[in-house]
């Protein structure tokens, strides 16, 4: 399973790359749209060698800039520091870019100071650096929801939210699931929990084949099942919770089977409180 997750991670580091080469050649493209209109209506024609060496020293670090931004934002991402990793990938792309502009000034002509190098170059970095930190943002919550969805078919753990809150739980725990519109309610532990899916697609992930369906609404953990209580003509599952299950007359001969397979009593007594509240079968 770690194989497996450490091969996803790898993969998305390495498909990651070209929208960041993407985002950064859309940068580029407008840098040297923008030159050339401007030389143009002001100059008359415009100096494609001026041009290209201007684009050279503003935007020719980065080819190099990028994967080690990248790497350095997924390391400190992974560990929860967003704030840090946009900032280090800042000043790693403002003193690599200022560096290259310093060095091609001293390659083409009289050179001039790092910091003025570095200050030229400010405007043109952090407009750049902006379109990358979002293309490599998106690429995070990317790389996570792909890690967490490798984690989860590898993993008996589901991903379900209690209140506003995300965490996991193993399927093996889960007493019922019942159908809410979009999500699904699902008990374990004794605690309610949400998931947004259909009792359909729910009962189809893997790891969830435990479940038994009961009823158009409801799928039943056989190993949390206490006994069977049958009452005019109604058949309810009493579970280890207490919490009653009605379970319909499409699925009552596939209940009986496998409750006799599993010894599972074909009578449970109901309590006062089971009456007060009565389920009905449909």
């Amino acid at each position: 399973m770690h194989q497996s997750v450490s091969q996803t991670a790898a993969s998305l580091g390495a498909t990651a790359l070209p929208p960041l080469y993407a985002a950064w050649a859309i940068g580029v493209l407008v840098a040297v749209s923008y030159c050339l209109l401007h030389a143009l209506f002001l100059d008359g024609s415009p100096d494609a060698s001026m041009t290209g060496r201007w684009v050279l020293s503003r935007f020719g670090a980065w080819p190099v800039l990028i994967p080690v931004a990248w790497a350095l934002y997924r390391t400190l991402a992974r560990h929860n520091r967003p704030v840090s990793a946009v900032a280090s990938v800042a000043l790693v792309a403002l003193l690599g870019t200022a560096l290259f502009t310093y060095g091609c000034w001293r390659w083409f002509g009289p050179g001039r100071s790092l910091a003025e190098a570095a200050y030229r170059v400010l405007p043109l970095t952090l407009a750049q650096l902006a379109l990358l930190a979002a293309t490599m943002v998106w690429l995070g919550t990317r790389s996570r929801d792909a890690i967490e969805s490798e984690r989860e078919s590898d993993e008996p753990t589901l991903s379900v939210w209690k209140g506003t809150a995300r965490t996991s739980i193993s399927p093996h725990d889960i007493e019922t699931v019942r159908a809410a519109r979009n999500y699904v309610e699902i008990l374990a532990h004794g605690q309610t929990y949400l998931r947004r899916d259909t009792l359909t697609g729910f009962g189809r992930r893997a790891g969830v084949d435990h479940l038994r369906p009961v009823h158009r609404c409801w799928l039943v953990n056989p190993g949390h099942v206490a006994g069977i209580h049958r009452q005019r003509g109604t058949m309810q599952l009493v579970m280890t919770s207490g919490l009653r299950v009605p379970v319909s007359r499409t699925y009552r001969r596939a209940v009986a089977d496998w409750a006799t397979q599993l010894g599972i009593s074909a009578s449970c007594p109901m309590s006062p409180s089971d009456n007060a509240h009565p389920l009905r079968d449909d």
